[in-house]
């Protein structure tokens, strides 16, 4: 009796295939995980774009004038990881009356926007934020 050996290993045809499937699920699921984690970073920028409106409100009722840089390490705005790494945040404080502030967080992950373009252009791009003592909430010039 001649006793026959099985191979079980895999082909070479048969791995391609993997391969090729594995580069197709890839091509479709970065573009989706960039847009999410753009997302995610534009709901942090704008959930500390919205407490610090909020903090700027309370010193104004305390005080009867908007905090300014200078006042921000008493009111401890501390600026979270995420948002520092992705975003740089601007404050404005007018003295004149009628007071004001606004503040604008600019994303640091992609350069600016030529004419005719806009960051939501780029998936990557969260889009300039902004939002002011008057409730005016902006992301690159719409309603957020």
């Amino acid at each position: 009796m001649t006793s026959r050996q099985q191979n079980t290993g895999f082909s070479l045809i048969e791995l391609m295939v993997v391969v090729v499937i594995l580069a197709v699920v890839v091509t479709v699921a970065l573009p989706a995980y960039q847009g999410y984690v753009a997302r995610a970073n534009q709901a942090m920028a704008q959930s500390y774009l919205l407490d610090v409106a909020q903090m700027q409100q309370l010193y104004f009722n305390d005080t009867r004038s908007y905090a300014s840089a200078a006042d921000a390490e008493d009111l401890e705005w501390d600026i979270p990881e995420r948002v520092t790494a992705n975003y740089g945040v601007a404050f404005n404080i007018s003295t004149v009356i009628p007071l004001r502030f606004e503040i604008v967080a600019i994303p640091s992950n992609c350069g600016a926007p030529t004419d005719g373009e806009s960051y939501i252009d780029d998936v990557a791009c969260d889009g300039e934020l902004y939002i002011d003592n008057e409730n005016n909430r902006l992301r690159d010039d719409e309603p957020w």
